[in-house]
């Protein structure tokens, strides 16, 4: 490069001329200069930044004013408080550019706009939280991340002096920010360090995760002016001290990273010293250097003395360099100058191309390989001018062509309402009844409600055709015990489920008969081609105990556990089922999430984990209901899902009466790509931190993609030279790509699944783009993927749909085939797949679907269905999804032979009407998900798509069954035991007197069956919503959201017993909206890590080392644990707990007895009171209000002992009675004035003294 001579293309003035003068004689004002020249990375573009806060592109070598817009965060968010920079100066200090945005730094904030100038966000520095801070440079993270920018500035006030990192996807959001140290100039990323430049000449190398400081470079003793980074090497220019006095250093410093040693430096004799600097992009060793009078240099480190020197005509503008640039392709260079002038140097090569117009189309461009063509304006159509006259008819004024309605043409059902007078009869007149009684106060008539018209107020009846009865749960209670009653409760052949508290007393009233609703549901078609009522969707209905009075049981009476949905973004749960029955994606999670040292994984909010976390808690349930709760509350926390637009805001603000219009279809395919995504990075973070260990077998970091991935060769083949470029490629999701219609003077195109899946992984396409070997502008690059060998093929193939068009949706739809009554349907997803790939280079796979008994060639990997997420969307309805899911025991047989693969003869047939539930239970190999109602269904039914079209495809999952790809019993992986044993702690403030429990040794893991005591506290993040009728009746809609706040744990058995080994309060990041301190004993402050005195450590830990308790089969003993659990969100299996709500209550008294009045009359404690104590506050004991879970644990491990007292010596059934009896006594809570020291049923607060037999027997 330095050796080509380069020449002045090109000098045109990038900022616009000043306003003339006011007035006569009045001086114009000066020009804004240009402070920041940029070459578009992804782009033939050259943006540029002036002092005025203005941005400006400019296209081509020949700089055609492409677009400009404002970036001043001043001017561009005029909302934004002005008094917080008053006195900090305009003008762009540094612009950075992605494939997607152009982000600029003024001193105000950060400016994120598209290439057209249209604004996407902006960042104020006191939004920021630090409004006296005067930001100056901006870069990319060095992270492996792709979704963080680097920016910092100076600040007069030592607090604001920060570097901060923020997620460009996220309105520039603060993810991270480290101490300054001081005024930063530049941030410049490097292949290690994250490089920040000093006004005292330092360069400082911070680690791009905490932004802390490292390593101290000093680089220049009066300050660094210039600074640039490429792979170990870091360039600065700046000012070294001659007589007290800052001049410019004439030598260029320059520093490797990977020994913290300064090189020998570069001279640079030029007048004014250098000022500027760039680096070479294909040399790294080479920089472009300028000084501010004009005089610029290419100079090798490698061979200085061969530098040339160049000097440009800045002399008769009275002109300084402001900003350089040079372009990816190394053929351009951009200087900015402070009149407000841009100009452009190319070598001589490019030069002689320009001006030449038959070699200007094969000139160099700013980028060496292909970029995105750039979207320009549309001309303009001229129309044609009319005549027009007084006689001038209108049919002279054509009208567009149409093939499709207009927005005009309004159906029918339109025109009205439902309740609307054209679907229904007239109202009947007011009941005669009512009129009677009817009184009229100040113009208010009122009166009571009749007798026999009770229950039946706001009921409208519809009797339009083709809609629905309305919706409503109705009240068992209400409706009697009789069949008559029992059918006034069905809906469409569902009957109608009661509450759990209310089946309990319509069974003591029938003596144990079969309670009202609770008969099987029956499968019974909608009129009209609708779905049955077991596809439709399904919502909880809260009593006022809330969501634990709903019956599940009467939607599952399978081994297969449902999801809830009372919680936010709950869509998903239909793809957790899918994932769920991925059974190497549950290992290689479970692996993931329980693996120790090194590969501890560290992530608070790993969607990875959660999802393992999940996958336990779906198999350990065993047919009891499931919550996602935690996996999304992660999910909603991700910053790359918000951005993604995967947040279901509608689900759970509107009503039921309200039709949500939201495209869940492909909503969820979205998902399926990014949470498979996130497994993958996040395996891969986890394999490469264990191979710190040095481990002789490695965990492959590429293992998760290997299972879910397919492995492709993208081969791009230029038309003009012929020459291939090769690289791999990975996809973990395939999005089906459907044929377009067949012309009519050509064959049809086949469009049967196999084939539709053929081209989707191997599809050709041909661009026109400049070939970068041949130069050819507009030449034709043909891509094409391959398949790699069919050894190397995933275990799981995910399928998105892809569904948009109808004529895509009518492909899916049951084919009939024969007549009569052996009229069957044909479904289109096979049930078996074989792939086999190309036995040439270049060749076509081959994939066959495998129906009637077909074969599969020898060396074909076979794929079997394994789920499918569907939409489902009955009429008027909202739009929800369901998944069907094959049985882990239902695989097919696969027989080997030694030419070829042969399966049984088989075709999934659909019958003209759905089977009931009965019909289904003995032969079923699929289960319906449709959230927490689970049903097995036929295999038919399963593959089925109706030609009424309420069930759309979204999602597909097919599993390889002729071999295990991936050895999951050889990946090396220990169990981290280490977390129960380690004493682990985020809290900053912790007070050692507050510090009540000492963690499990080695030698006191627990074994099968060990006793431990648990208690949890719980805070609440929103209220419960309630509606309140005209009657004054309360519904409640939507219970408190709870969330984990503390969690103790104690040992149950030995010499320790009692001793607590964990007692951790949990960080919770949302807005608490009500601490419960009366319930839960937490206060403001106790939960913040910066801020508590306490153990504090994030959910996830927490929930691992319970879940560590559960896998070694610890037996916990608390009160109310089922709720608990519940909240925790973690399932225990029910031969692992002891509840002494259970143990202490009476099969003849539905009355549950609260853990204080237990321990007041059988422990004479008085517990969960004013003597509540809680450590650690300021001033050593502080006394709350409230619950301490160490208390209420051990507490309820005394009534655990004293329980088996009463048992082993018979007095049990006697101190029940007498239990009960003392409750109703005193109503069910200790007295309110207890004496000390008594013993006639007056308790006392003694602290927790340890109880042997003995004491008990003799304490009652």
């Amino acid at each position: 490069m330095s050796s080509s001579s380069w020449h002045e293309i090109a000098h045109i003035l990038a900022v616009p001329p000043p306003q003339p003068p006011a007035y006569l004689g009045a001086l114009p004002p000066p020009s804004p200069a240009v402070n920041v020249v940029a070459f578009d990375t992804s782009a033939e573009l050259l943006l540029t930044g002036n002092s005025n806060g203005g941005v400006n592109s400019w296209y081509g070598p020949a700089l055609g004013r492409y677009t400009a817009w404002r970036a001043d965060v001043r001017q561009t968010a005029p909302s934004l408080s002005q008094s917080h920079h008053s006195n900090v100066r305009s003008g762009i200090a540094e612009i950075y550019n992605d494939s997607g945005f152009v982000y600029s730094v003024t001193p105000g904030g950060i400016h994120c706009a598209s290439r057209k100038g249209l604004a996407k966000w902006s960042q104020d520095v006191a939004a920021m939280g630090h409004p006296s801070l005067s930001l100056g440079s901006i870069c990319a993270s060095p992270a492996h991340s792709t979704s963080e920018l680097v920016v910092a500035g100076s600040s007069s006030l030592e607090r604001d002096q920060q570097v901060f990192s923020i997620n460009k996807h996220v309105g520039g959001q603060v993810t991270r920010k480290s101490s300054a140290a001081g005024p930063i100039l530049q941030v410049r990323k490097s292949q290690k360090y994250l490089l920040s430049s000093t006004p005292g000449g330092h360069i400082q190398c911070r680690d791009p995760r905490t932004l802390e400081i490292q390593h101290r470079l000093h680089a220049h003793p009066g300050g660094v002016i210039d600074m640039k980074s490429e792979g170990s090497l870091v360039w600065s220019v700046g000012w070294t001290m001659r007589l007290g006095h800052p001049v410019p250093e004439p030598l260029i410093k320059v520093h490797d990273l990977r020994s913290m040693r300064a090189m020998v430096p570069i001279p640079f004799a030029a007048p004014g010293g250098p000022a500027l600097l760039d680096i070479h992009p294909r040399l790294s060793s080479t920089v472009v250097v300028a000084a501010p009078t004009g005089a610029w240099q290419i100079v090798d480190m490698n061979n200085p003395g061969e530098a040339s020197f160049y000097q440009m005509n800045t002399a008769g503008s009275n002109s300084t360099l402001k900003s350089l640039s040079i372009a990816p392709s190394a053929e351009y260079i951009a200087f900015g100058e402070g009149d407000g002038s841009v100009r452009l140097w190319s070598t001589s090569e490019a030069a002689a191309a320009l001006n030449h117009p038959e070699t200007i189309s094969s000139a160099p461009k700013f980028n060496s390989y292909s970029s995105q063509p750039l979207e320009l304006p549309a001309e303009a159509e001229t129309r044609k001018a009319i005549d027009w006259t007084a006689e001038t008819s209108l049919s002279s004024i054509g009208l567009p062509h149409y093939d499709a309605p207009l927005l005009s043409v309004l159906p029918f059902e339109h025109y009205a309402a439902q309740s609307s007078p054209l679907f229904n009869p007239f109202p009947p007149k007011v009941d005669p009844g009512v009129l009677s009684s009817v009184r009229a106060v100040d113009g208010l008539h009122f009166g009571p409600l009749p007798r026999h018209l009770r229950g039946k107020r706001n009921v409208a009846k519809v009797t339009g055709k083709g809609f629905p009865p309305p919706p409503g749960r109705g009240s068992a209670l209400q409706a009697g015990s009789g069949s008559a009653a029992r059918g006034e409760s069905r809906v469409l052949g569902l009957r109608t489920p009661m509450f759990r508290s209310e089946k309990i007393k319509a069974q003591q009233r029938n003596q144990g008969g079969l309670a009202d609703g609770e008969a099987e549901e029956e499968a019974v078609e909608e009129l009209g081609g609708g779905p049955p009522q077991y596809w439709r969707k399904k919502d909880i209905v809260y009593s006022k105990f809330g969501v634990e009075d709903f019956d599940f049981e009467f939607y599952n009476k399978t081994n297969q556990s449902g999801l809830e949905t009372h919680i936010a973004n709950c869509y998903l749960n239909s793809l957790l089922q899918c994932l769920y029955h991925l059974p190497v994606l549950r290992s290689l999670a479970e692996i993931h999430t329980l693996s120790g040292g090194k590969a501890r994984c560290g992530r608070d909010d790993c969607l990875l984990c959660e999802l393992s976390f999940l996958f336990m808690m779906l198999r350990d349930a065993n047919g009891s209901n499931c919550q996602a709760t935690n996996l999304l509350r992660a999910f909603a926390k991700s910053g790359k899902a918000v951005s993604l637009g995967l947040m279901d805001h509608d689900a759970l603000s509107s009503s039921s009466s309200q039709i949500s219009d939201v495209a869940y279809a492909n909503l969820i395919q979205t998902v399926n790509r990014f949470l498979l995504d996130c497994a993958a990075s996040s395996w891969a973070e986890m394999a490469v931190a264990s191979q710190v260990d040095g481990a002789h077998h490695p965990v492959s970091p590429s293992l998760m993609e290997d299972a879910l991935a397919p492995t492709t060769r993208v081969d791009s083949v230029c038309l003009s030279c012929g020459q291939v470029v090769s690289r791999p490629s990975k996809a973990l999701v395939i999005d089906l790509v459907y044929p377009r219609k067949s012309l009519s003077n050509e064959p049809v195109i086949p469009s049967d699944f196999a084939s539709v899946l053929k081209a989707s992984l191997v599809r050709e396409s041909v661009t026109k783009t400049t070939c970068k070997f041949c130069s050819s502008t507009g030449a034709s690059i043909r891509t094409r993927r391959q398949l790699v060998a069919t050894s190397k093929l995933p275990q799981v193939l995910s399928v998105n749909a892809n569904i948009i068009t109808e004529d895509q949706m009518s492909l899916w739809i049951d084919k009939p085939i024969g007549s009569g009554k052996n009229k069957e349907r044909k479904t289109y997803l096979p049930l078996m797949l074989s792939i086999k790939s190309a036995d040439v280079d270049g060749g076509q796979p081959l994939i066959m679907e495998l129906r009637e008994g077909a074969q599969a060639p020898e060396g074909s990997a076979i794929y079997q269905l394994k789920s499918m997420v569907t939409q489902i969307q009955a009429p008027k309805e909202a739009a929800h999804l369901v998944s069907v899911a094959r049985g882990e025991h239902a695989r097919r047989e696969v027989f080997f032979h030694v030419d070829s693969l042969t399966l049984p003869s088989f075709r999934p047939t659909v019958p003209e009407t759905h089977s009931g539930a009965g019909q289904t239970s003995e032969s079923a190999t699929w289960y319906l998900y449709n959230d927490f109602l689970v049903r097995p269904i036929s295999e038919a039914e399963a593959l089925s798509f109706p030609a009424a079209t309420w069930r759309i495809p979204a999602v597909v999952f097919y599993e390889r069954v002729d071999t295990q790809v991936i050895d999951i019993a050889s990946i090396p992986w220990e169990k981290d035991l280490p977390v129960l044993t380690e004493d682990l702690n985020v809290s900053l403030h912790r007070d050692p007197e507050s510090i009540r429990h000492r963690v499990l040794t080695t030698d006191e893991i627990p074994s099968p069956g060990d006793l431990v005591a648990i208690d949890a506290e719980f805070v609440a993040l929103n209220p419960e919503e309630l509606e309140l009728s005209s009657s004054g009746t309360r519904s409640l809609i939507r219970p408190t959201t709870m969330s984990l706040a503390r969690v103790s744990v104690l040992r149950g058995q030995g010499a320790s017993e009692c001793e607590p080994f964990i007692d951790d309060h949990i960080v919770t990041r949302e807005r608490i909206f009500d601490y419960l301190t009366q319930f839960s004993g937490i206060i403001d402050g106790d939960l913040d890590p910066a801020k508590s005195r306490h153990t504090v450590i994030p959910q996830k830990l927490a929930y691992k080392k319970l879940r560590l308790l559960v896998d070694l089969g610890c037996v916990f003993i608390g009160h109310g644990l089922k709720k608990d659990f519940r909240i925790i969100n973690i399932h225990v299996p029910p031969k692992q707990v002891i509840d002494t709500v259970d143990l202490y209550s009476s099969a003849l008294q539905a009355r549950k007895l609260s853990l204080r009045f237990l321990s007041w009359f059988l422990l004479k404690e008085d517990i969960q009171g004013t003597g509540a104590e809680k450590t650690g506050e300021a001033g050593g004991t502080g006394v709350v209000h409230g619950h301490d879970s160490i208390e209420d644990a051990r507490a309820a491990l005394h009534l655990y002992r004293i329980y088996e007292t009463f048992q082993r010596d018979g007095r049990l059934e006697d101190v029940m009675e007498d239990l009960y009896e003392a409750g109703k006594r005193f109503n069910w809570r200790p007295p309110a004035a207890a004496a000390a020291g008594t013993g006639d049923g007056q308790a006392s607060k003694v602290g927790t003294p340890t109880l042997t037999p003995a004491v008990l027997s003799g304490s009652l």
